[in-house]
This record gives C-alpha cells, sequence and structure tokens, in this order.
C-alpha cells in the first residue's frame, strides 16, 4: 500500500542502503520456498494487513517488488511455478495463481492498526530464551507508549542542573532498566544483555536508553527526521532531548512537537543558505532568515515556489537559536521549558 498509514509497525528506515541491498539479494538468488511457507513471522511469506500494509517482512516484501519490477524472467518463473505447484497446500486456486501476471503470496491479517503495530514490534528474540540482545528504541518508545514521559523524568532526573546527558544515564540507567523491565517494554533477555560481567551498564545499552528518548521527538516524524537531527549543533540537540518529553502533558492546542520537529527540517534547509550558515550572533542568523522568507525556488513542475511558506515563523525561530553563537544549550532549554509551561497553564 503505497499510502502505508502505520509505518510505525515495524520500526525501519525502509530507505537504508542495506535493507535495499538485502531485498536486491533475496530476489536475484530467489529461493521460493524460503520465501513463502513458514511456521513463523520471521521468515516464508511477508504479513500484512487488510490494506496490505506490511507488518513483519520488509525485506521479503521488498524483495518480491524488486523481483517482478526488474528484468529476472528466470526467478520470475521460478517463483510463480513454486506457487503452482504448491498451491493446494497453501490453500489457493492454482488456476487463479495462473491467470495472475505478477503473483505475490502473503499472509493476510484481520487486524486493527493497534494489533498491527503491536504485532509490528515484535522480533524473533521475543519467541526464544536465552543470547545476547540489544534493546530496539523504536519498539521500545511504542510499547511505552504514554509511559515515555516516566520514562523520561526517570532517565533526567537530577539535582545538578548541570549534569550532561551522558552523566544522567550513568546514574540513573540502571534504575530506569529495572522499570523497563518491570513493565514489560524490554524482555528478560535485553535486560540481562545491558550489564557486563561486573554488574555494569554495556556501552551499548547506555546509547539504546539514549535512542529511546530520541523517539520522543520523532515520534509521528519523518524516516529523515532522525538524520537531520543528528546534523544539528550538540547544544541544540542536548535542550530538546532535554525538554520534549514535556510536550506529552501539554493540551492538544498547545502541543510544540509538531513545530520542534518543523524547526529541525528548516535547520536543515536553511543550512544550505551561505547566509544562514556562514551566520554566528543571532542577530546575523534572523537576519538570514529574513531574507531566506523572500527567497523564491521552482519545483519539479518548474513552477515558483517560497520555501519559506513550508515553516511558520515560530520553527524558523527555533532553528535560529540552533544556530546562534550566542544562545547556549541553557537559554534554549530554559526557552522551551517556558514555552511548555505556558502552553500547560503553569505560568
Amino acid at each position: 500500500n503505497p499510502m502505508f498509514f502505520i509505518d510505525e509497525a515495524q520500526p525501519k528506515n525502509r530507505a537504508e542502503a542495506v535493507s535495499m541491498s538485502a531485498a536486491k539479494e533475496i530476489a536475484e538468488g530467489i529461493r521460493p520456498q524460503e520465501i513463502t511457507g513458514s511456521a513463523t513471522a520471521y521468515t516464508g511469506a511477508p504479513t500484512v494487513n487488510a490494506r496490505g500494509e506490511v507488518i513483519q517482512g520488509n525485506n521479503r516484501s521488498d524483495a518480491l517488488r524488486f523481483l517482478w519490477e526488474n528484468k529476472l524472467p528466470q526467478q520470475q518463473q521460478t517463483y510463480k511455478q513454486y506457487l503452482l505447484d504448491n498451491a493446494e497446500q497453501f490453500g489457493i486456486d492454482p488456476e487463479a495463481v495462473k491467470a495472475m501476471q505478477q503473483p505475490v503470496l502473503v499472509n493476510m491479517l484481520d487486524v486493527d492498526d493497534a494489533e498491527a503495530i503491536r504485532l509490528g514490534q515484535m522480533t524473533a528474540q521475543d519467541t526464544e530464551s536465552g543470547g545476547i540482545e540489544r534493546i530496539k528504541p523504536k519498539n521500545v518508545a511504542q510499547k511505552l507508549g504514554d509511559e515515555m514521559r516516566t520514562f523520561a523524568n526517570r532517565l533526567l532526573s537530577s539535582g545538578d542542573d548541570e549534569a550532561s546527558f551522558g552523566q544522567l544515564v550513568d546514574s540513573n540507567g540502571t534504575d530506569v532498566l529495572k522499570w523497563m523491565a518491570q513493565k514489560g517494554a524490554i524482555t528478560s533477555t535485553q535486560y540481562q544483555s545491558a550489564f557486563d560481567s561486573k554488574g555494569d551498564l554495556t556501552a551499548e545499552a547506555k546509547s539504546d536508553l539514549q535512542k529511546v528518548l530520541y523517539q520522543a521527538v520523532f515520534k509521528g516524524g519523518s524516516q529523515q527526521l532522525e538524520e537531520m537531527f543528528d546534523k544539528l549543533p550538540t547544544k541544540a540537540q542536548r535542550a530538546i532531548l532535554g525538554t520534549a518529553f514535556r510536550d506529552m502533558a501539554s493540551p492538544f492546542a498547545g502541543k510544540m512537537l509538531p513545530e520542534i520537529q518543523s524547526s529541525i527540517m528548516a535547520y536543515n534547509l536553511l543550512m544550505n543558505d551561505p547566509a544562514f550558515a556562514e551566520a554566528k550572533n543571532l542577530e546575523q542568523v534572523l537576519r538570514a532568515i529574513s531574507a531566506f522568507k523572500s527567497a523564491i525556488a521552482l519545483d519539479d513542475r518548474f513552477e515558483q515556489y517560497m520555501p519559506a511558506d513550508n515553516f511558520s515563523n515560530f520553527a524558523l525561530q527555533l532553528a535560529g537559536m540552533y544556530k546562534a553563537s550566542d544562545m547556549s544549550q541553557t537559554t534554549i532549554a530554559s526557552y522551551f521549558n517556558q514555552m511548555y509551561d505556558l502552553a500547560q497553564g503553569k505560568k
């Protein structure tokens, strides 16, 4: 389904080179028995909902799309013949398959979006025990849901206002992991894998905890948003991460997350403008933004449009604060907190 309403169902960047390469490899070396019947959702035919949106098996579904969209006649014939030969086993009509130009076998589940997302978060390790398993940030954020606010409060809890994000993870990570395990947000294998032989948090576990908090910023955003976020100045990243969870407590009309996400995209676009990229203090930055607002570009139909029209003044102002050298992390975080206080009626 090209609309794909629920990309949370199986979190991943579907445009990443590794996934595309894996799909191509599966298609070019097609082994029908490995991409059709299976006892689990993690191998065999892809699993989709009634709208045709993939719940499990993105690489496999991409491989089948690649199979039919490219000139692979031998592989196409091998796959179709296997479906014909095993139609009775799959419970399908061989004559119907024979009439199809590009047959694709999937497991279709009649489930609502919430259940599709829950099933999509699961991995093969969820049905196994033992071994080492990393925490999957996007999956955990989905499982926590509204509890993400509690997660953020626990992870960022400190009597030291100057403590760095890394220091907070060092001091609070163990307790947060225990809480996550009790909530069922991580498996027992994931919990045990988070500690080394001395009982200390591994570097990988610390990184995973930080990335879980990232999800408070990226929820509902485009798949490219995280990549854009990584290009922000460190002070801006920390200010956003240290406050974004507060948006969960804001009324719908006072939500700032869409504007914050828009500001990240605005910053990414503005950095292509030499005047903005070279600007230092806030005055120079805002002057560059003012010029950007009157800039005209051509779209893919060669029609004129103003790129600044895609962003609110607020989003552009935030992007300017991220860039300005005279705006510190503390200042930006204070600005966000004041906005949240206003939105939530605390000021």
